[in-house]
């Protein structure tokens, strides 16, 4: 690898001292933003616990995205809320978890909860509170990373 050469070698072709300066601080700089890289690249996903989400009802929720799904991307994509409402339905998603259906008073902007846990204790009619990030209006405002309070 070219990285690797001996530095020896490299520095005693005639360069100058200020050349040689030149390429240790460009190896070490180029050292630290791959290092800082890599940290940034492979950091955990932040859990919704961590995060104080803005609390809403999924009927209003889903109002908002209904009239303005821009000015609601704006609000609430990708971040956290705790959303408030009863249960419509639950589903099996493709993960093997649940997924929980919550009434909005319009059946084609429904709130849909993908439960990061896939044990739910969860009835239909029941009024409960999820916290989960935002993901936006995918048939219906779509939270992910769901967990009952």
């Amino acid at each position: 690898m070219a990285v690797f050469l001996n530095l020896n070698i490299v520095f005693s072709i005639g360069m100058n001292r200020k050349a040689r300066y030149i390429i240790v601080t460009i190896l070490i700089l180029g050292s630290i933003g791959a290092i800082a890289g890599y940290r940034i690249w492979n950091k955990a996903p932040k859990q919704i616990e961590e995060v104080q989400g803005l609390t809403i009802s999924a009927t209003q929720l889903a109002k908002e995205f209904s009239e303005d799904e821009t000015k609601a991307n704006e609000s609430y994509l990708n971040k956290a809320l705790e959303v408030t409402g009863v249960v419509n339905s639950i589903e099996a998603n493709q993960e093997g978890g649940n997924t929980v259906i919550l009434e909005t008073g319009d059946p084609m902007m429904p709130v849909v909860c993908s439960m990061r846990d896939k044990a739910t204790d969860v009835s239909e009619g029941k009024t409960i509170t999820v916290s989960g990030f935002c993901s936006g209006n995918v048939m219906g405002v779509s939270l992910t990373g769901c967990v009952i309070k």
